[in-house]
């Protein structure tokens, strides 16, 4: 799936109040006006398992974001390789949620990678990631990360619980 921008906001898949199963595809989307998003999901339980997503921006105004999980999305990411680049800033995977609708993410045997941050958490979110590369930036945010068995980009093992 190609998405090659335009408006403020382009997002190869986006699912909103959905439960979709988003397996075995390359998920490329470059630079919008804005913001380029690999997958949105919006109040969202998707399944996401091999699959290869890449956002690119424009330039030092426009953000990329591979996965952006909005308020009250539960998403599974399995054997996914997911990276943000050349936006300012670029984030590998976005979830927020707040009191009313927390968001919980799981993230297993995957590759994350971003300069700015592999994972960005505002509000209220549970992020638990499972034998996984973070390549990058690191974890930002006021959710709640928690990490086993995940290196980083120099393949240097963190303490367990401990994310990178």
């Amino acid at each position: 799936v190609r998405h090659t921008g335009g408006g403020t906001g382009a997002a190869a898949i986006a699912s909103s109040d959905a439960s979709p199963k988003v397996t075995n595809v390359t998920v490329t989307v470059s630079p919008s006006s804005l913001c380029s998003v690999g997958i949105r999901n919006r109040n969202s339980s998707p399944i996401i398992a091999g699959a290869r997503v890449t956002a690119t921006g424009s330039g030092a105004a426009v953000s990329c974001v591979g996965i952006y999980n909005d308020t009250g999305s539960l998403p599974t990411i399995r054997n996914a390789a997911v990276t943000a680049s050349a936006g300012n800033p670029n984030i590998g995977i976005f979830s927020g949620g707040d009191s009313t609708h927390p968001g919980r993410v799981r993230i297993y045997d995957s590759v994350i990678k971003a300069t700015t941050n592999t994972i960005s958490t505002p509000g209220e979110v549970i992020v638990m990631v499972f034998n996984a590369q973070m390549d990058g930036g690191g974890i930002i945010g006021t959710g709640t990360t928690h990490c086993v068995g995940v290196y980083d980009e120099n393949y240097v093992l963190s303490p367990y619980g401990a994310c990178p």
